[in-house]
């Protein structure tokens, strides 16, 4: 994983909120401007904040080191009035570390891959920002566009403060991390005794949130193709 460490001055090239409350520190990457390809205009169109697991709103690009093989975590740069997920994603890792608590260790979201840092891509941000998700204030049913948002916040929670992290989510977050690190132990191990082991652990995990009530939600912690994929590596010889 990369470690990326505070800088004393604040650079202009790093994210700026609308509001000073802001911890991102790892760096942003200038886009290239290129030619964007019907594929990754598909990686967008059906993309899902693996923070929030809503249409990321404001949304940025990690850069992980399964970009050139497809990864595209685009995840919600908001303000702290609204989701805030990449925030909340630096924070969490800077709270995990043992270390300088101004180093985190950041890990791809999707992949588990070094980020190297994120980016900004204008035709995503603007195709994400006319989704319509709820309002991320507590008890509020709102839904809207970015844009619908900005302005129903202002108007209707003022006084807003920073969002406490939604249990519910965060319980989803790490348990996409283990069932994420029980897949990669399985493709990685040579012996068939481990990777059944670690199989029976992943469909223990999926029993389980069958009966939590979570098995059919579509922003579940793993695909179904991966666990079919896990599974069938498990039973060969």
């Amino acid at each position: 994983m990369t470690k990326c460490t505070r800088n004393k001055k604040s650079s202009s090239r790093q994210l700026r909120p609308q509001k000073p409350s802001s911890h991102c520190c790892f760096k942003r990457i200038a886009s290239q401007g290129l030619a964007f390809a019907a594929t990754e205009k598909c990686a967008w169109t059906d993309a899902t904040c693996p923070v929030c697991m809503e249409f990321p709103h404001n949304a940025v690009l990690l850069l992980c080191s399964s970009h050139d093989n497809g990864c595209r975590p685009y995840i919600c740069a908001s303000n702290f009035q609204h989701s805030n997920c990449l925030d909340q994603l630096v924070e969490s890792c800077r709270k995990e570390s043992s270390g300088d608590p101004d180093t985190i260790e950041l890990a791809c979201p999707l992949c588990r891959g070094e980020v190297k840092g994120y980016t900004l891509v204008e035709p995503a941000r603007k195709k994400l920002n006319h989704k319509r998700r709820t309002c991320m204030q507590d008890g509020c049913s709102f839904m809207g566009t970015y844009r619908e948002l900005c302005k129903h916040v202002r108007k209707k929670h003022p006084s807003a403060n920073p969002r406490a992290v939604d249990p519910l989510h965060a319980f989803r977050w790490k348990r996409l991390l283990f069932r994420s690190s029980l897949q990669d132990m399985i493709c990685s191990t040579t012996s068939p005794l481990l990777q059944r082991l670690f199989s029976a652990m992943l469909r223990f995990d999926e029993l389980m949130a069958s009966s939590w009530g979570e098995a059919g939600d579509r922003h579940g912690a793993t695909n179904d193709s991966s666990l079919q994929s896990a599974n069938a590596e498990s039973t060969d010889p």
